[in-house]
């Protein structure tokens, strides 16, 4: 399978209440582990081969599930302490499985506010969705960038 790609036996053309349901579950888990603390199992949300591209927000360009962990290993900060992801919309396109949904963040140290977008792309391993490809885009941010903090 290439790597956004969707066999037929996965889904296909046809998109289910079960593909929804299963995007709506990863995005929620994101949110928990990523504010958890702790060192977490990213292989639970992220494909062995994924890329989480925070660059329109001054941050790096993360390949492979094992740089995303170590991201998420640093703790807070970079990290917030505590995010919201909201209004997730999940279409299939030419057999992509895609999602889009809002996040919103407030740094504990410095109360800076940061809205913006998720999206994803998402394939299965192991007989489960995961996240092949997921692009942050700043929408609205109270606060300097990842960058201007030196956090990147």
């Amino acid at each position: 399978m290439s790597p956004g790609s969707r066999q037929s036996s996965d889904v296909g053309d046809l998109l289910t209440i079960a593909d929804i349901v299963e995007v709506h579950q990863l995005i929620g888990l994101y949110c928990a582990l990523a504010d958890s603390g702790t060192t977490c199992d990213w292989t639970r949300v992220f494909h062995p081969e994924a890329s989480l591209d925070m660059t329109a927000l001054g941050g790096d360009h993360l390949r492979g599930v094992a740089e995303i962990a170590a991201f998420f290993a640093l703790g807070s900060p970079p990290h917030p302490q505590a995010h919201q992801t909201t209004n997730p919309y999940v279409w299939l396109e030419d057999s992509v499985l895609r999602s889009t949904s809002t996040y919103h963040s407030i740094d504990r140290v410095s109360f800076d506010v940061r809205v913006g977008q998720y999206d994803d792309i998402y394939t299965r391993a192991g007989g489960r969705l995961r996240i092949l490809r997921r692009v942050l885009t700043p929408r609205w941010t109270v606060g300097p960038s990842l960058s201007e903090r030196g956090l990147a």
